[in-house]
């Protein structure tokens, strides 16, 4: 009976979470193994055990982070778009209102377009793959770029630039899904664009036009 119980436990939804840096570490590699099964090799070859093949953990290792590979890649989106959004709000607080200039305003709107386009490592083939693999589970939701978030952003970023009024909330809402949308575009027809500098300076164009015509009026 004690055995049994030990087994159920292992498996029960409350799974091991991250306190200890080893734990975060073990999660991290799990992801990365993930995402770079997706990028060479593909979603059919993902399976929890070819995670813990690759990634030099034993199987019981992986469950005790995560039930089941549906449950890593859930974590993995749900990490990745933590971190995006944490670099996209430390480039922000690098700036001061006061440095709110027409030309660091451009300097911070292609750093944080760079950070749009790395996600995931700069494995596009994986994550066009979990974009693929959302829409068919209803749930492409959870790989959109969080829109709103970075409109929030971009609308604290106007506040205080040169000669510029502040982007409206529904303006900055608009400028945010625009350039997700054109990403998620590129990447479901082919996600080799997001590599490309004329892509980036296409988006860089949209944002930094868009965010200059927003003059003080005379």
């Amino acid at each position: 009976m004690k055995d049994t119980h030990k087994s159920k436990s292992n498996q029960s939804p409350a799974r091991r979470e991250p306190t200890q840096a080893r734990a975060r570490r073990t999660r991290q590699l799990i992801f990365e193994t993930a995402l770079r099964i997706l990028d060479q090799e593909g979603e059919p070859a993902l399976t929890t055990n070819r995670i813990a093949e690759l990634s030099g953990f034993s199987i019981g290792t992986v469950y005790q982070y995560f039930a089941n590979k549906h449950e890593i890649l859930a974590n993995l989106i749900a990490e990745e778009r933590r971190m995006r959004l944490a670099r996209i709000a430390a480039e922000l607080q690098g700036l001061s209102q006061d440095e709110r200039t027409t030309v660091q305003l451009a300097e911070r709107v292609r750093a944080i377009l760079r950070i749009v386009l790395g996600a995931f490592g700069g494995r596009h083939k994986a994550r066009r793959a979990l974009l693929e693999r959302a829409l068919r589970n209803s749930a492409g939701r959870l790989m959109n770029e969080p829109a709103a978030e970075i409109a929030r952003m971009l609308r604290a970023l106007s506040y205080g630039s040169e000669n510029q009024t502040p982007l409206t909330e529904i303006e900055a809402l608009v400028l945010a899904e625009a350039v997700s949308g054109t990403v998620r575009a590129a990447l479901l027809s082919n996600p080799s664009l997001l590599k490309s500098a004329a892509f980036e300076q296409a988006l860089f164009d949209l944002t930094v036009g868009f965010l200059r015509q927003r003059r003080t009026p005379a």
